[in-house]
């Protein structure tokens, strides 16, 4: 169990530095400002428990064994306008006409920015694909602002183009 795992082990901690450590809780969707300024580059939520922190290497290929996945990037709260990288079912409902977002297959990565996406989000979610490509040492392409032409993203995604929510349909929780 995790969170008992968790538990305990931020016991273990608070003992061993002599119970001087102040502890806090979060709760997902409702960080506070403090606990967002810690990560500047924002907060990724991935689905999958322990067994996704880790990748396989295909030695034979020297190709990484990754899931598919579609991460939603969403700025917002104030003051600290951060990142939210939620990964997202991949499906043409899971996008809006108000963020950005990156549909990773391992060795091809796509980014898609909603009509209304703020500019922050679109050079955010350029930056985490090209990091992440640049993790895969060249194998790896980056094909950025798919539009509704490109039929390689689409057929990724489960639904059609008509499936995309509008940006108001869209809170920040």
């Amino acid at each position: 169990d995790e969170y008992g795992v968790a538990a305990y082990k931020a016991n273990e901690l608070d003992d061993l530095l002599g119970d001087t450590p102040v502890q806090h809780r979060e709760v997902e969707g409702l960080e506070s400002v403090r606990f967002m300024k810690c990560f500047p580059e924002g907060v990724h939520y991935l689905e999958g428990g322990v067994e996704s922190g880790f990748r396989k290497v295909d030695q034979e290929q020297d190709v990484f064994d990754l899931p598919d996945r579609l991460l939603h990037i969403r700025r917002v709260g104030t003051p600290t306008r951060a990142f939210r990288i939620i990964q997202v079912p991949m499906s043409t409902s899971s996008l809006n006409a108000g963020d950005a977002f990156m549909l990773d297959t391992g060795t091809e990565i796509y980014t898609w920015y909603g009509p209304d996406c703020s500019p922050f989000e679109r050079n955010h979610c350029a930056t985490l694909a090209q990091n992440a490509a640049g993790n895969r040492f060249g194998h790896c392409t980056v094909t950025t602002d798919v539009g509704d032409d490109l039929d390689a993203f689409w057929d990724l995604l489960e639904g059609g183009r008509e499936d995309v929510k509008p940006a108001e349909d869209v809170t920040d929780e």
